[in-house]
């Protein structure tokens, strides 16, 4: 009798692992990473300046901006204007055929993205997750190129002031 009720809670069991593993939809993880220059700033470069853990509140501050709305708004304009536009699950009617606003995209892309910064290093790992590998990939991707494009965007801001002011010093002086 006891061998009997070991059997069945073993059946069971198997049963059920096996009904949820062919039910549940599947998910995909694409990890990109990011390394975020020690000499970051203009400032530091041309004055020769660093206080001590400096470098960590750099990478924090990295992690934030792609944790943000606005890069991630970036990202869905970007995304929107893509080739695989119509492949990409946010802009895919739910199952009432109602579409995502722009809200519901920043705010299902967010949900399935991680960032963290690897221990010790000056490396940002960004993780997407997706009912596709392809979707994985390509969403991780974005956000780390669209990251990469506001640096560069900034670093330019940085050299123009910093081009101004010096411009300003020597009109004082001569």
């Amino acid at each position: 009798r006891s061998r009997w009720i070991i059997i069945a809670s073993f059946l069971i069991i198997l049963l059920g692992a096996i009904l949820y593993s062919y039910t549940v939809e599947p998910e995909y993880e694409a990890v990109t990473s990011i390394i975020i220059d020690k000499n970051g700033t203009m400032e530091r470069s041309i004055f020769e300046y660093s206080t001590f853990g400096s470098q960590g509140k750099l990478i924090a501050n990295q992690v934030e901006i792609i944790k943000s709305r606005k890069l991630t708004e970036r990202v869905i304009k970007r995304l929107d204007q893509s080739d695989v536009r119509d492949s990409l699950s946010i802009f895919q009617p739910n199952e009432d055929g109602e579409y995502r606003t722009l809200r519901g995209m920043v705010g299902h892309i967010r949900y399935n993205t991680e960032v963290n910064n690897k221990r010790d290093t000056d490396i940002i790992e960004v993780k997407y997750t997706a009912n596709s590998s392809f979707e994985a990939a390509f969403i991780s991707n974005a956000i780390a190129e669209d990251f990469r494009r506001a640096d560069a965007q900034s670093h330019r801001s940085e050299i123009s002031d910093l081009r101004i002011f010096l411009e300003k010093q020597l009109n004082k002086k001569g």
